[in-house]
């Protein structure tokens, strides 16, 4: 018999619905940003961080550059 040694679980989408709206809420109250544009270039920049292209830092680097944010960047 084989020893497990980890378990990994993809939560989002595979296990549990995923709904991001508050979490927009809380990066645009918190950084001052409108929270439609927040959105749109949140979601923009999900598939690349989604499938490794990118990671976090840049991921929130392009969002914050995008939205002229210093506080992202």
């Amino acid at each position: 018999m084989a020893n497990i040694s980890c378990v990994l679980f993809d939560l989002g989408g595979v296990i549990l619905n995923w709904n991001d709206s508050w979490f927009i809420q809380e990066v645009g109250d918190e950084f001052q940003l409108q929270k439609e544009k927040l959105s749109e270039e949140f979601h923009k920049n999900l598939p690349d961080i989604s499938t490794g292209r990118i990671n976090e830092k840049e991921f929130w680097y392009n969002i914050g550059n995008k939205l002229e944010s210093q506080k992202l960047m």
